[in-house]
């Protein structure tokens, strides 16, 4: 830090607590969409929609047993990514 003052004559940015960004599966157009569709209940139950409530379980299945395998992602979510995910969209 004191090397940065002598060079420059201010002080460094301070990166504490802006956190890392890591790259999201719900960043993608394709998923992201299928998603909403999903959450207005768009999709029918055969292809992974749900029916009653909304819960972070069914979205689980819903991404790992349908969309991704229909978008050939060879990857899978656990449910606290789904609870985030579900949180990150505003419920």
């Amino acid at each position: 830090m004191a090397l940065h003052i002598l060079k420059t004559g201010q002080l460094p940015e301070n990166k504490q607590g802006k956190g890392a960004y890591y790259k999201s599966y719900l960043d993608h157009p394709d998923v992201n969409s299928a998603i909403q569709n999903w959450l207005k209940g768009e999709v029918p139950i055969d292809q992974g929609g749900f029916s009653g409530r909304l819960s972070a379980p069914k979205l689980w299945h819903y991404v790992n047993e349908f969309l991704f395998p229909s978008l050939h992602i060879e990857d899978t979510i656990c449910l606290t990514t789904s609870v985030s995910w579900l949180k990150r969209l505003g419920f």
